[in-house]
C-alpha cells in the first residue's frame, strides 16, 4: 500500500508535521501552481501517488535486477532506501584487501601499538592481523581523496595518519557525533544504515564492544517467542573480525538484533551486544567538495 499524502488530514490549528513516510520530509509547496507532494530522500524525490521515485537511482548500476525507479526494492516493510550516505571506497577496499584473506583477529597484540609499535598508518598497507575498530579505521584511511584529507583535518586521524581508538575524545563514535549531520553523522536508528557505515555495538572503550563495516543494508524481520509475543528483528551482513566466512579472521558475518521492550536492540547470541549506532559519511558533502575543487 502506498502512503498517500491525502490520507493524513490536518486536525485543528497547528503546524503540520512534514516528516511522515519513512521519516522523510514532504515537499508540499507549489511550483507553477502545481502541488509537488514529493518526499525528499536526498538522493532523489519519491512520489507517494505512484509509489516510485521521480528519477533513476544514482546507485542503479549496483542493483541490475531492480528497476532504477523502484522504491525500497518494492518492499517498504522490509527495506529502507539509501539516501546517499555511503562510504563505498572504504567498503570496497576492505572487501578486496582484507575480507577472507586470512587476516587474524588478535586482541592480545593489536596492529597499532603492541610489539610492532605501529601508531601511524601507512596508506596502502594491509595488516597481517587486526582488531575490530582497527580494521574499520584502516578501511576509511584507504577511501582516497577528498575523504582521507578530510579525515585528517577533522580528527578521525591526524595529518600524520595517527590511529585514534574508540575511547579517545575524537575517536570512534565521538568523531561521528561531532559532525552534527554535515560531513558525517552518528545515526541511532537501526533501520537507517548505509553501505560502508561503521556499526558500533556494545561498550565504547578500546578492546570493548565491537565495530564492523556494514556490507549489506539492514533487513527487518520478526518471530514469535515462547509466550506468543511478536519480536521484531533487524539483520545485516557486515565485514568483521571473528567472521563466519573465514573463521577467526576478517570476513563476512551476519548479525541479528532483537528489539527490546525499552526500544533498544540486543544481539541474538554471541556477546549479546546492544546496538549503539552507525557512523556515516555524507557522500553528498564530498561530491560537493570535489565539484568546488574541480575534481582534483
Amino acid at each position: 500500500m502506498f502512503f498517500m499524502k491525502d490520507s493524513v488530514e490536518s486536525v485543528g490549528n497547528h503546524n503540520d508535521n512534514k516528516y511522515l513516510y519513512n521519516g522523510k520530509e514532504l515537499q508540499d509547496e507549489q511550483l507553477g501552481g502545481i502541488n509537488l507532494d514529493l518526499y525528499d530522500f536526498h538522493a532523489r524525490q519519491y512520489d507517494p501517488a505512484l509509489g516510485r521515485f521521480t528519477s533513476v537511482d544514482p546507485l542503479a548500476s549496483k542493483y541490475p535486477s531492480i528497476s532504477g525507479y523502484a522504491a525500497m526494492n518494492n518492499n517498504p516493510i522490509f527495506f529502507v532506501d539509501p539516501d546517499g550516505r555511503e562510504n563505498l571506497p572504504a567498503l570496497q577496499w576492505a572487501r578486496k584487501n582484507m575480507s577472507n584473506k586470512g587476516i587474524t583477529s588478535n586482541y592480545r597484540n593489536p596492529w597499532f601499538g603492541g610489539s610492532d609499535n605501529r601508531w601511524t598508518y601507512k596508506a596502502g598497507s594491509v595488516p597481517t592481523r587486526a582488531v575490530c575498530y582497527e580494521s574499520c579505521f584502516m578501511s576509511y584511511m584507504n577511501s582516497g581523496d577528498p575523504i582521507v584529507s578530510h579525515l585528517k583535518e577533522t580528527g578521525f586521524s591526524n595529518k600524520y595518519n595517527s590511529f585514534k581508538g574508540r575511547s579517545e575524545p575524537t575517536g570512534g563514535m565521538n568523531w561521528f557525533k561531532s559532525g552534527e549531520g554535515t560531513d558525517r553523522s552518528f545515526v541511532s536508528d537501526i533501520s537507517n544504515g548505509e553501505l560502508g557505515d561503521i556499526v558500533f555495538m556494545g561498550e565504547v572503550g578500546d578492546m570493548e564492544g565491537h565495530a564492523v563495516l556494514l556490507n549489506e543494508l539492514p533487513t527487518l524481520g520478526s518471530y514469535e517467542d515462547a509466550d506468543g509475543n511478536t519480536i521484531k528483528t533487524m539483520s545485516f551482513n557486515v565485514l568483521s573480525t571473528s567472521s563466519d566466512s573465514d573463521q577467526g579472521n576478517f570476513g563476512e558475518r551476519t548479525f541479528t538484533f532483537d528489539k527490546q521492550s525499552d526500544g533498544s536492540w540486543k544481539q541474538q547470541g554471541g556477546a549479546g551486544y546492544t546496538f549503539r549506532g552507525y557512523g556515516q559519511l555524507n557522500a553528498d558533502f564530498f561530491k560537493k567538495d570535489e565539484k568546488n575543487t574541480g575534481g582534483n
